[in-house]
Order: C-alpha cells, then sequence, then structure tokens
C-alpha cells in the first residue's frame, strides 16, 4: 500500500505543476525511508519511531490498518505529539493521514521545514487558503524557531 502510495505521489499533480510530495520517492528510492506496521499499537510504534531517526532515516511510516476512528482524533493527537516534541525539544514531527489505514509520517523538524522552504519558493503552496498555510506550513515554522531554542 504504501510503496504504491509513494510512487502515485511522485506523478505531477496538474493543479500544481509538480509532484505532490517531490521527495517521498527519492528518499524511499534510496533507502531513506522505513515502513513500519502495527495492529493496535500505532502511538507506541509512532514515540518507537521518533527515537529511529538519523542522519540516514529520513523518515518513518508507521501504517495501523486497524485503526478505528476518525481523521480528526488521529490529527489532534499528532498535534499533541508535536507540542510534546517541541516542548521536549527534539527534532521531530509527526505527520497524520488516513485512507484504508491510519498513517503518521514521523521524520525530523528541521528536514521537513526545509522541504517546505523548498517548495516555497517554487510556489507550491500557492493553491493553500490562508488557514491551511498558517496551520500546516507558517505554524509548524514557529515550531522550529521554538525546538531551536
Amino acid at each position: 500500500m504504501i510503496e504504491q502510495w509513494i510512487n502515485d505521489l511522485a506523478e505531477v499533480d496538474s493543479t500544481i505543476g509538480m509532484p505532490l510530495c517531490p521527495f517521498a520517492k527519492p528518499a524511499y528510492d534510496a533507502g531513506r525511508v522505513e515502513i513500519v506496521h502495527t495492529a493496535g499499537h500505532l502511538w507506541p510504534e509512532v514515540l518507537a519511531a521518533s527515537l529511529k531517526l538519523h542522519d540516514d532515516l529520513d523518515v518513518v511510516v508507521v501504517v495501523d490498518e486497524t485503526y478505528a476512528g476518525g481523521y480528526d482524533e488521529l490529527e489532534v493527537i499528532a498535534d499533541a505529539l508535536n507540542d510534546f516534541f517541541t516542548a521536549a525539544g527534539l527534532d521531530c514531527w509527526a505527520l497524520s493521514h488516513l485512507s484504508d489505514a491510519a498513517v503518521i509520517f514521523v521524520q525530523k523538524l528541521t528536514e521537513l521545514d526545509n522541504s517546505a522552504a523548498k517548495l516555497d519558493k517554487l510556489g507550491y503552496y500557492t493553491h493553500y487558503d490562508a488557514h491551511d498555510y498558517e496551520r500546516l506550513i507558517a505554524g509548524r515554522r514557529r515550531r522550529r524557531d521554538q525546538y531551536a531554542r
């Protein structure tokens, strides 16, 4: 499932004129992505993933096909973890996604923000409304500043 999704993310989206995630496939092909499957232990696996990140591992993707909650719940818990990572001074960020499974992407906040800054310069976020841009990009950038302190 994740492998196909990564390939789909590499295809050019007609709305933005570039891939939905231009960094996913190169990182995956270079072996810099680890995929962890779990059944009912999503959040303990996400916390464990936060300790796995290192110079040769960009992202840990935690997949739980048994997750029964909704997206709002998934996002609220991921945001709470991000608050914890920031308060603890950890260079870590959790992104949530829900389709056939709950998926949490755990990666270094600094790397995620550096990548977002590159995309921002290319106009990637021009189709975002102001609220989403603030919540997803600018707000995360401010958290990075807090982490750096």
